[in-house]
């Protein structure tokens, strides 16, 4: 049957939280009216992928959605060791949360599968957001092709046009597995990237921290806890702190805040200076090969943080 206009948009969520996965899973959570988040799934990235499953479940309970299945993923990239962020993100990954150990017990099922079956069940509907590196993504569309392209698309968090954020060249996410992240785009699925260009344009700052706190709940504690914590704490730059994975989320429910361009994106995987570079390419530049994303590169930053905000104070 058809989705209407007014029907939830069906999506599955694959990240590695993190605290600015937190702030992206607590987002979706809130929208139950605009998103129906068929699972949760987790991968190895910001600290290792037990963690980010314990993560992803203490999440679901501090929303109040145990209806939302979470499932494990890889626990490492697909050629290279792990290297993460805990000097980031704290050695949890959530440092500063202030929650307790999550209820439940892990799901047995592996992530790829339930990716598989979830694209399987709702052909032509389902979307992906992923806010990690993308090797569940990766190894499911290597087990089956078939299956994987009867996504609606991917909408992602990762790599940039200019500079990284790891290294001159990387950004995190593509850096920890660019082999899977080339496999993503050369894969023919729809994809909308928001790399670090967009990201560092809609940064929270302490003004935004305390009139998030104006509303006192679990939720904005939290919140405002992590952010005490995320790369230094929110106090650390006065520019603010970019809350990157919240980026996909809103354009899930508000693309209309958002602006991108057709462009080529290739991932480095040979060049040891480069590795997880996002070659990004438009226009006359993009040549014979042809477009394989859209790349978001302005955002109303304003809409955004006012957004993100309400969102957290309502859970």
């Amino acid at each position: 049957m058809a989705i209407s206009a007014v029907d939830p948009k069906p999506v599955l969520i694959d990240c590695d939280p993190g605290i600015d996965d937190a702030l992206a899973l607590l987002l979706a959570m809130s929208e139950p009216t605009h998103l129906d988040i068929v699972a949760i799934t987790v991968v190895a990235g910001n600290v290792a992928a037990v963690q980010t499953e314990r993560n992803a479940r203490r999440l679901r309970d501090l929303a109040g959605r145990s209806e939302i299945a979470v499932f494990g993923g890889c626990r490492r990239p697909l050629l290279r060791p792990l290297q993460d962020a805990a000097h980031v993100h704290g050695e949890t990954g959530m440092d500063g949360c202030g929650l307790a150990a999550p209820q439940g017990r892990p799901s047995q099922r592996h992530a790829v599968a339930a990716i598989l079956s979830a694209v399987a069940k709702q052909p032509g509907q389902l979307t992906i957001c992923a806010v990690g590196p993308l090797t569940n993504l990766a190894v499911a569309i290597v087990q089956r092709p078939d299956v994987m392209a009867q996504l609606k698309g991917i909408v992602l968090m990762g790599g940039a046009a200019a500079a990284g954020n790891v290294t001159a060249h990387a950004e995190f996410n593509f850096y920890v597995d660019p082999e899977a992240a080339r496999i993503v785009f050369e894969s023919g699925i729809p994809i909308v990237m928001h790399g670090l260009d967009v990201t560092h344009k809609a940064r929270v700052d302490r003004p935004w921290v305390d009139q998030l706190l104006t509303v006192d709940t679990p939720v904005t504690r939290s919140v405002a806890g992590m952010l005490s914590v995320y790369n230094g704490g929110v106090d650390g730059d006065p520019r603010g702190r970019p809350v990157h994975d919240a980026l996909a989320i809103a354009y899930l429910v508000h693309p209309e805040w958002f602006g991108g361009t057709d462009c080529h994106v290739a991932i480095e995987t040979n060049n040891p200076d480069q590795i997880g570079r996002s070659h990004v390419r438009a226009g006359a530049d993009i040549g014979e090969e042809g477009a394989n994303a859209q790349v978001i590169f302005e955002i109303d930053a304003d809409r955004f943080r006012s957004y993100l905000a309400g969102q957290l104070q309502s859970l």
